[in-house]
């Protein structure tokens, strides 16, 4: 290890200075002869006094370009921060190198444009061309107190570097070469495992050890294997901007352009208002005002329900208020920084130490761009110079491990890792990219990539010449199987086999216990010794507990959309039932101008509430309007041949199941009932082409027909004839315009009228679903109906339902909530992210007595 002298200045990388005042701390007892600073800090003091800030570098550059000539390739790019920032990087690189820009070649178009710009701006003083005069100056001054820590050194940091040795400082350096160790191993996550593996067997202190990663995932994976191990680590790069700061650059950004999106950022962030970002996320096109909700009178619809709308008026009257109270920010603009900084002050009585610094240096930059703020759109580089600041924060404390890059390593830990040490990562050669890329730069005097790739190498590898014990990992592919090549530099400095390393890692994950205890069920589910639920609340317990208790226990409601496509099938059925009410069994002979009048009235009051999605709504009308056609074309040949009457649509049900010393309450709406004078018929409208099998209605999954017909006679006492889904889904038939028959010894060909076809396409809907009498008696074509011959008999129906139920019931109050699925359960699910790899598909099992099967 190196020593540190006494009335020494330390020069070392600003992410370095608490841990180097610590191991001076550990070395000496005290730090007060020696001083740490960074190479920018102290070459900073030679430097003349007046020069101009980064910011105002950039802000006089931007003034400079407004001459730029129209015809110039960057003459739209002339005030943007990034274009502007490149333009001094490049400027300031060439300055450290005695460039002179009139050798600067005008030979294509891209040359002579980038040449007009840096003509207009390489004026403005910089302390890069200030550098050779200011070295010059100090050649005869002696800096033998200072010392400066090993790292990987730019090409413009190293002029001084280089200068500061030439005149008597020092290099603080190891004097032994490192131990080193050259492992491979599978993949990412597994050179995580090792460097843990090898820190807990050599009992290693975390204090003495620092990992170069490259890339955020190796930092995350890393991070999650020494939390498991319980290692300490600090994270030397890591980005973590206060509250404080992003409310400042999102107040700015507002004072800046007063767009819709930016108001809902700045309201959300800086005042913490969802409501009024909610309401102008639905209401847009009402922006900066308020939309007039509350003088729309509400009228039913399938879209939006009562309580939906009655949502959106509250949103429209808390919003009205709270920018009435803000009316203000309206008028803000460039010259009321300091009035919004004093009302963010008020949100934060306490500041933190990392708060006050944000504020003392966001006000240093807006005190230096201040004479630069002419107008609203001059702030963009304030913006961009306050998001630097995030950029660069440090940490304020420092423990353990420190997780940093390549450029973090330094001779002050002992044991150094480098991970993911292979060709794609570990970009060891900084190439010049962007505007002015090597292709640019190659036909200049300024360094060459042979020289700059030449110095690059020699001071990764003086760099590593100073680590005790180095450890170096390179995974031979990623998570996707995918190889990886390894790094040269790397693998020519390491000079030795590569070692793979085989980590067995146990699985520690627990399935999570899924249940409740039964007490606690009983207190969520049940009220007055009552069961009370929905048959779609038991048809979901049946096909997925977890569900079940995320929905009716926690009421974790599904954030629904109006415009959600998946809503098309309740419009629908509310639709038929719309035209029954009206035209009766006559609805199937309705014209267009009439099917169009009931869609146009379904969606009329959700076109008042939205405006702005006329064209969205109206598109939706006509794709609707085709369906409805088709969907009764196919039911008017089933009107026409089915003889009972519609008696009751959106018929609401109760009923009840004595159990034990307890009572189930079920209930539920009837899509629609038909009746005769002594029996009836169940019907339930679709989406989709379900069919009723009985291994659902046995398992749980299938209960509604089965209760609404047995709820109905009941209620009724009339016959029940059957219970069928009417599905909602036309599907097309093809049109083939021959038949041919091949069994004869000349095939013979016969014309297909279009007619056929059609008359095919009307008569192929058949309802789906069980008898429990002979159909024919009130139709008077036998191909209306599916159904099966295993079909229960409505005695049998009762009784095994009866079974379901209770069943279900019993498993409820159990407290089971384990995430076992039925088959597709969770391909529309709105909960599939709560259960996550617990979920499990099984086979629903049978609930009925399997002694009376």
């Amino acid at each position: 290890m190196f020593d540190i002298v006494d009335n020494s200045i330390i020069l070392a990388d600003a992410n370095l200075h608490l841990p180097l005042y610590d191991k001076i701390l550990k070395m000496k007892g005290n730090t007060l002869s020696i001083k740490v600073m960074s190479l920018n800090a102290f070459t900073a003091n030679y430097y003349p006094d007046n020069l101009p800030s980064h910011i105002e570098i950039l802000y006089q550059y931007k003034e400079r370009l407004q001459s730029l000539s129209k015809k110039n390739a960057f003459f739209s790019s002339k005030e943007a921060p990034d274009f502007l920032n490149a333009c001094l990087s490049f400027i300031a690189w060439a300055y450290s190198f005695n460039f002179d820009f009139s050798t600067l070649k005008d030979e294509t178009q891209k040359e002579k444009d980038l040449k007009e710009v840096i003509n207009l701006i390489k004026d403005i003083p910089l302390k890069e061309s200030y550098t050779s005069k200011t070295i010059n100056e100090l050649k005869k001054q002696n800096f033998s107190n200072v010392y400066i820590l090993r790292r990987m050194f730019t090409d413009t940091e190293y002029i001084w570097i280089r200068f500061l040795l030439e005149n008597n400082a020092h290099m603080l350096e190891n004097d032994s070469l490192p131990n080193k160790h050259y492992f491979t191993c599978s993949n990412a996550r597994t050179q995580a495992s090792i460097v843990a593996k090898v820190i807990l067997e050599n009992k290693m202190n975390a204090d003495d050890i620092q990992i170069a990663v490259t890339s955020l995932s190796d930092t995350q994976v890393l991070c999650q294997m020494f939390d498991h191990h319980k290692i300490p680590y600090t994270i030397l790069n890591k980005k973590t901007p206060s509250n404080l700061s992003q409310k400042l650059i999102l107040g700015l950004t507002w004072l800046k352009d007063k767009s819709l999106d930016n108001f809902k950022d700045f309201v959300l962030k800086f005042y913490q208002e969802e409501l009024v970002k909610k309401y102008f996320d639905l209401f847009p096109f009402a922006y900066p005002e308020t939309y007039p909700i509350n003088q729309i009178e509400y009228h039913k619809n399938s879209l939006i329900d009562e309580f939906t709308y009655q949502t959106y008026q509250n949103l429209e009257v808390y919003t009205k208020k709270w920018l009435n109270e803000h009316n203000q920010i309206f008028a803000w603009n460039h010259k009321n920084i300091l009035d919004m900084i004093n009302e963010l002050k008020e949100q934060y009585p306490q500041l933190s130490s990392k708060d006050l610094t944000t504020i003392r240096q966001s006000i240093d930059l807006i005190t230096q761009a201040k004479p630069f703020l002419r107008q609203d759109k001059d702030l963009d580089i304030l913006i961009d110079s306050l998001n630097k600041i995030q950029e660069c924060e440090s940490p304020e404390t420092y423990q353990g491990v420190l997780i940093g890059t390549l450029k973090d390593i330094t001779p002050l830990k002992k044991t150094i890792f480098i991970l993911s040490a292979e060709a794609k990562d570990l970009n060891v050669l900084s190439l010049k990219t962007g505007i002015f890329d090597e292709a640019y730069i190659q036909d200049t005097k300024l360094p060459s990539l042979r020289e700059r790739i030449d110095f690059q190498i020699e001071q990764l590898y003086k760099t590593l010449d100073q680590i005790t014990e180095l450890y170096v990992i390179s995974p031979q592919s990623t998570y996707q199987s995918k190889t990886l090549e390894k790094n040269m530099q790397i693998e020519t400095y390491m000079n030795m086999p590569c070692e793979f390393i085989a980590v067995h890692e146990h699985s520690r994950f627990k399935t999570p216990q899924f249940e409740l205890s039964q007490e606690f069920a009983d207190k969520l589910y049940l009220k007055h010794k009552t069961f009370v639920g929905s048959i779609s609340r038991l048809e979901t317990f049946a096909k997925c507990p977890l569900k079940h208790f995320v929905r009716y226990g926690l009421y974790l409601k599904e954030n629904q959309d109006w415009q959600d496509i998946r809503i098309r099938g309740t419009i629908l059925h509310h639709i038929l039932e719309t035209l029954t009410l009206k035209y009766k069994k006559d609805y199937v002979k309705v014209n267009v101008e009439q099917i169009h009048e009931v869609i146009e009235n379904e969606f009329q009051f959700a076109k008042m509430i939205f405006p702005n999605k006329e064209k969205w709504i109206d598109a939706q009308i006509q794709e609707l309007q085709a369906k409805t056609e088709l969907i009764l074309e196919q039911l008017a040949y089933f009107e026409k041949n089915w003889h009972m009457n519609i008696f009751k649509q959106e018929q609401k049900f109760s009923y009840s199941i004595p159990w034990h010393d307890m009572s189930i309450e079920l209930y539920g709406y009837i899509d629609r009932i038909d009746t005769s004078k002594t029996s009836f018929c169940i019907f339930d409208y679709k989406s989709s082409d379900k069919d009723l099998r009985v291994a659902d209605f046995e398992n749980g999954t299938s209960l509604q027909l089965a209760t609404y017909t047995i709820a109905t006679q009941a209620q009724s006492n009339l016959i029940p004839t059957g219970s069928f889904y009417i599905s909602l889904k036309s599907s097309p038939v093809s049109h083939k315009p021959l038949s041919l028959n091949y069994r004869k010894k000349i095939p013979e060909s016969t014309r297909i009228e279009i007619k056929e076809t059609l008359d095919t396409f009307t008569q192929q809907k058949k309802l789906k679903g069980w008898a429990y009498q002979d159909m024919t008696t009130y139709c008077d074509k036998d191909n209306l109906f599916t159904t099966k011959k295993e079909s229960p008999s409505f005695e049998e129906l009762k009784h095994k339902h009866t079974e379901i139920v209770t069943n279900l019931t019993e498993d409820i109050l159990s407290g089971n909530i384990r995430p076992d699925h039925d088959a597709n359960a969770c391909d529309y699910c709105a909960y599939r992210m709560i259960c996550r790899n617990a979920r499990n598909e099984v086979i629903k099992p049978n609930r009925t007595n399997k002694e009376d099967q």
